[in-house]
């Protein structure tokens, strides 16, 4: 399977040798379970959107940026998400991938009360596991969900932690991140986080993670016909 990645944002200088870029995370992840997927990586900050081919799949990273801003290529990003809902192709989004896909399709994203970070498990909601411990790192989230979505996870913290809605899923946690570059990016945002929120998220990275359950699980929404 052809698996295009839309990388939407830069891993800082400092924090680059710990795992790579964005999509070179996701593609590591997905290549542990699916050995035989090729990947093909897009700058989509800097203006690149693959074609909408129907039978591949489409990955839309996390990114530091509002889902909801102005910004040329975050409207270019909506408007292609709109496109690939029209031609039912099978779109993963993460963390702003989440956010953006139910901005796109009439949902609403914003700020939330506090930050997300480290391992926040959410509930699942008819899915084959119970529970999603994975990493997380976000000031947004979903608010509001698109008209006929469907509710897959959720949180005291999150309510909306993810959704699928045709054949798009989003998903606010990270599955692809370590706890490694979990600590690494907490601490880097210390000072806009907190030094209290930060050493929680820190202390939570201890605990046990399923990260590899739910990136199964999302090789199978890619997969759905």
């Amino acid at each position: 399977m052809q698996i295009h990645i839309l990388d939407c944002d830069r891993v800082d200088p400092d924090l680059l040798p710990i795992a790579g870029q964005y999509g070179d995370m996701f593609e590591t992840a997905f290549a542990a379970c699916r050995p035989s997927w090729t990947f093909q990586h897009y700058d989509t900050i800097g203006g690149e959107l693959p074609p909408i081919q129907p039978g591949d799949g489409y990955i839309i990273t996390g990114s530091r940026a509002d889902s909801f801003s102005d910004d040329d290529w975050v409207a270019a990003l909506r408007d292609w998400i709109r496109a690939a809902e029209k031609a039912s192709v099978a779109v993963i989004g993460i963390c702003f991938g989440h956010q953006i896909i139910a901005q796109a399709l009439g949902g609403r994203a914003g700020r939330a009360g506090a930050w997300g970070v480290g391992r926040m498990p959410a509930q699942t909601h008819g899915l084959p596991f119970d529970v999603a411990n994975i990493l997380v790192s976000h000031q947004d989230q979903v608010l509001e969900l698109p008209p006929n979505a469907q509710r897959l996870m959720s949180s005291d913290f999150c309510p909306n932690f993810a959704f699928r809605t045709g054949h798009l899923v989003g998903v606010q946690g990270h599955p692809e991140f370590t706890p490694e570059y979990s600590a690494a990016l907490a601490n880097a945002r210390r000072a806009r986080i907190g030094n209290a929120r930060v050493d929680q998220a820190l202390a939570s990275l201890n605990d046990p993670l399923n990260a590899a359950t739910v990136i199964e699980w999302l090789a199978t929404e890619l997969e759905r016909p």
